[in-house]
């Protein structure tokens, strides 16, 4: 407690002792931001967390790629196997667009209103509810472009969205040697592009035939 004019601590009661919940708790935040580490161990772990994700998205996708054999069979997914494709999409793409209206919503929303802080939770929920609901209705190459497309764009503006809403640019920052926000800035950008070039990708993505479809028919009793 610090005096409001002053800024002198003022005589406070210790905090209670933590729980062995709080305790737990502490630990597990503490590992999961970092808190322990330097600059340079954190961003390890940052970049850790990113290798990841991309193994389990990877897997998940893969999963569904390895079907598609059976699909050309019967001409349709079965329902899991669309379920499954379905839920990667806002599993993977979706969720990255909520996490993005999340830091717009951080932006744009009023400061005095209430409950700001659990509107920009709602908000994200709300994005990747719709992007649940977005993959179930439109074709499965065109929610991953679509859904990839929009994070890029929300990402990717963040920094210009920063200082059009009262913050430093990225500019600014940078001169003023804000590492924290310059930092914060440049990954949403290098994050966005990626996400735009994965959309790219996707979109000009052509499956190969299978073996079994390229492969010449052989004629019984044929010579060579």
């Amino acid at each position: 407690r610090f005096d409001g004019v002053t800024g002198q601590a003022l005589d406070s009661a210790p905090p209670p002792s933590p729980t062995a919940v709080q305790t737990v708790s502490n630990v597990l935040i503490m590992l999961h931001r970092g808190f322990f580490a330097r600059p340079v161990t954190r961003w390890l772990l940052f970049l850790a967390g990113i290798g990841g994700s991309l193994m389990v998205a990877t897997g998940m996708v893969m999963w569904s790629l390895a079907r598609i054999p059976k699909r050309r069979e019967t001409g349709r997914p079965p329902f899991g196997q669309r379920l499954v494709e379905i839920t990667n999409v806002a599993g993977i793409a979706g969720l990255l667009a909520a996490i993005g209206a999340y830091f717009w919503a951080n932006r744009l929303l009023p400061a005095a209103l209430p409950l700001r802080s659990e509107w920009e939770i709602r908000v994200f929920f709300i994005v990747w509810g719709v992007s649940l609901a977005h993959a179930a209705l439109r074709a499965h190459k065109a929610a991953w472009v679509e859904q990839l497309a929009l994070a890029g764009v929300l990402a990717g503006t963040l920094p210009l969205l920063n200082a059009w809403s009262g913050g430093l640019s990225l500019f600014d920052s940078i001169r003023m040697g804000q590492g924290l926000v310059a930092g914060f800035d440049l990954c949403a950008l290098a994050l966005g592009l990626g996400f735009l070039h994965a959309a790219r990708k996707v979109r000009a993505h052509q499956p190969r035939p299978s073996p079994s479809m390229s492969a010449p028919l052989k004629t019984e009793g044929a010579t060579p």
